[in-house]
């Protein structure tokens, strides 16, 4: 008698019916009823769990998978102290990423990551 269906993404129309069997056998099915589901629910915060610098010099950062997420945003901190968006990953367990600019071999870096879902939670 219950039922409960996430969002897949932002804007979803899904349809549903309800089909019931009686005791003679026969089903009765409803019509189609069609919903918009909005993804209202915060990814949860990934957690970096580390940052190396490969055989290259290049900064590699890692971090938790986080439910929920259509994609993470990749910010590196600047001179100045901004956090400035370096690159976007796709997909919940992509969670790693070796930033090709970087110059960890020689100075120090700093990085965060933002998850966020397909309606721009995060």
């Amino acid at each position: 008698l219950t039922h409960f269906h996430d969002a897949e993404f932002c804007d979803y129309y899904p349809e549903f019916y309800v089909e019931v069997a009686d005791v003679s056998g026969c089903t009765s099915k409803s019509s189609i009823g069609i919903v918009n589901l909005l993804d209202t629910i915060t990814p949860v915060k990934p957690v970096v769990t580390d940052v190396s610098v490969d055989n290259s010099g290049k900064s590699v950062i890692s971090w938790t998978s986080s439910p929920g997420t259509d994609f993470y945003a990749i910010y590196k901190q600047d001179e100045f102290g901004v956090w400035v968006t370096i690159d976007s990953v796709f997909g919940v367990n992509n969670t790693i990423y070796t930033d090709l600019n970087s110059d960890a071999a020689n100075v120090s870096e700093l990085f965060t990551i933002r998850a966020l879902d397909s309606c721009g939670n995060s």
